[in-house]
């Protein structure tokens, strides 16, 4: 018995030393490169390596050395290790919050895009008119971001606050400015929710979305394309 009680302590040490190993590494990062995004820290499949990720990717931190280094792992067999754990880790990071905090337009039997946008943002109502024209029903679940372009933080209120939220936000995003904004407590709290759950997962521009459990910055219609096409599929096999 007083050996199964001294492995377990031993363990349990094993496993609290490695956690302050790790808070100590991710101290001296931000230490040295105090100017850089983390949406997560862990070690790497190498030893004395730990994974940063940005949200956007994955670069590697040498506490010792103070060293960055920028590429990807691979196993023996070809696979990604880096996008491997980006995958889970920004997974992860989605599993934090309720996508009942977003805006929810589109066809609940469609296929699910999860977006950060801003109605100032070129390329976030580009990317909206190229999806009205893509032949595949779609549910988006919207959070808007407008560190960019804060003015546009009255426009999101508006849609927020409307009764037909959606035939706001589609107003709003084909140029159609309303006579008078509306206004109210709901959409301020949720404007903040928002933002904070961009923050978390590491939004750093609009449009973003997220795709199979990567965070696509940019619009990408080759990338969206693709996505649409292999989710088309999937609920066809269903």
């Amino acid at each position: 018995m007083k050996k199964i009680v001294a492995l377990v302590m031993a363990l349990l040490s094993q496993a609290a030393f490695a956690e302050t190993d790790i808070q100590k590494a991710q101290e001296k990062l931000k230490a040295t490169f105090s100017n850089i995004s983390v949406v997560g820290f862990q070690p790497s499949p190498v030893p004395g390596l730990f994974e940063v990720n940005m949200g956007t990717g994955i670069i590697y931190f040498h506490p010792e050395k103070q060293l960055l280094m920028f590429g990807e792992i691979f196993d023996a067999s070809g696979n990604s290790l880096t996008a491997e754990s980006l995958k889970k880790m920004t997974e992860d990071k989605f599993s934090e919050f309720d996508t009942s905090k977003a805006l929810v337009i589109g066809d609940p039997k469609g296929v699910k895009i999860i977006e950060f946008s801003d109605p100032d943002c070129p390329f976030c109502r580009r990317y909206d008119q190229f999806l009205q024209t893509q032949n595949v029903p779609v549910q988006r679940f919207i959070f808007f971001d407008t560190r960019v372009h804060p003015k546009a933080v009255k426009k999101v209120e508006h849609i927020l606050c409307s009764k037909d939220r959606e035939s706001a936000y589609k107003d709003m995003y084909a140029g159609k400015i309303p006579g008078t904004f509306k206004s109210c407590d709901a959409g301020k709290e949720a404007i903040k929710e928002h933002l904070r759950i961009s923050k978390s997962v590491g939004v750093s521009g609009t449009p973003s979305l997220l795709l199979e459990g990567r965070l696509i910055t940019g619009f990408q219609s080759g990338v969206i394309v693709d996505y649409l096409k292999k989710q088309q599929q999937k609920i066809a096999a269903q």
